[in-house]
Parts: structure tokens; sequence; C-alpha cells
């Protein structure tokens, strides 16, 4: 199963420069990310995530997908996880949002000890406009994000183009994120 996005990906690759990790113009990026958690009470670790991005002053919430519970991935045993997509518009560089995010998963006491371990939370910054970039910390777009069911089936969703969820994947709660900002995409398929 794959979606493919792809007015989403770029001919061009961007090295990390200043240009990246200053703040940008104020002219907004489209971004997308994928928001997950299985330690602890996940619903709330979930909301608490969105509501601290939504009241950044340099992002918008435009989007926020159902919620899933997904099977792990890798080779860790570990309990199932909450996932949702969600999607920002933000004036903020791909590594100055990368910071806030790792400073929100920090909050959530997130630790960073096994690859593809439990998580209290995690946010994964899978597009950011058209950029296609790779440095040591962040490269976009996300590497894993057309492999993974929990992040195809709710961004497919929010984007109009539903998905068949498949025994990795199921549904949980639909509107579980009360945002009364959210301003959505116009037409289904439509980039926040």
């Amino acid at each position: 199963m794959r979606v493919s996005f792809p007015r989403w990906r770029s001919r061009s690759t961007v090295k990390e420069t200043d240009r990246m990790t200053q703040p940008r113009s104020k002219k907004s990026a489209a971004v997308w990310l994928s928001i997950g958690a299985n330690q602890g009470d996940r619903l709330a670790a979930l909301r608490g995530a969105v509501r601290l991005l939504e009241n950044h002053p340099d992002i918008e919430l435009t989007a926020v997908s159902s919620l899933y519970e997904t099977d792990p991935v890798g080779p860790v045993p570990q309990p199932d996880f909450y996932n949702a997509v969600i999607g920002i518009r933000t004036s903020l560089s791909p590594i100055v949002l990368l910071d806030y995010c790792q400073s929100i998963e920090r909050r959530y006491h997130r630790r960073r000890l096994i690859r593809w371990g439990p998580r209290t939370l995690d946010i994964d910054l899978l597009t950011y406009d058209d950029l296609s970039l790779v440095s040591p910390r962040l490269t976009l777009p996300h590497p894993e994000m057309d492999h993974r069911a929990f992040v195809q089936i709710p961004l497919a969703e929010v984007c109009g183009k539903p998905l068949p969820i498949d025994d990795s994947v199921r549904l949980i709660r639909q509107n579980w994120y009360d945002a009364a900002r959210i301003n959505r995409c116009n037409k289904p398929g439509e980039h926040p």
C-alpha cells in the first residue's frame, strides 16, 4: 500500500545551510507532521503536542486526521501506538521547526535510547512544501513515510484520498482533537 504525493517531491536536494536554520520570511510553508505515542497516556500526549503546536505564534494548524492505533515497527517488543497526521502552515525554517518539535517531545519525557523503541511522544516532519533536504539532523521528505501504513492511511484521509485500513492500522476515534481554528483544505486532496 502506497500513496504517491508527487507534488511534494522536488528535483533538487538542498544541504543544510544557514538559510535552512534561520527563521523564514513571513511567507508560510505547508508542512505535514506525523505524531505518535505508545507509553503513558497516549491520547493526552498527542492532544498536548497538537495544542503546543497550535499555540505557537508562527504555526497555523490546518488539518488533523482521525486517531489510529497501530502495530509497532521494528524488532523491539512494545505496546501499540496511537498515531495521527497533522497539517500546519509555518514561517519557521525546517530546522527551527524540528527543534521546536523535539522540545515538545522532551516536555513529554521522550528519551532516544533504542531505535524504533517505545516512545512517550514522537513527532516526525514528513514534508515541508516541496523541499528535498538532506542533513545530519533532518531528511525531507521523511525517508520512511512511503513505507509506513500508520503514516499513509491518516495522510490519505486528510488529503481526501482514503485508503483501505489494513490489520496493522485500526481506526480509534474521529474528531479526537477539538480545534476550533483549523483552516481545513478547500478541496479534497489540496495541501493545507
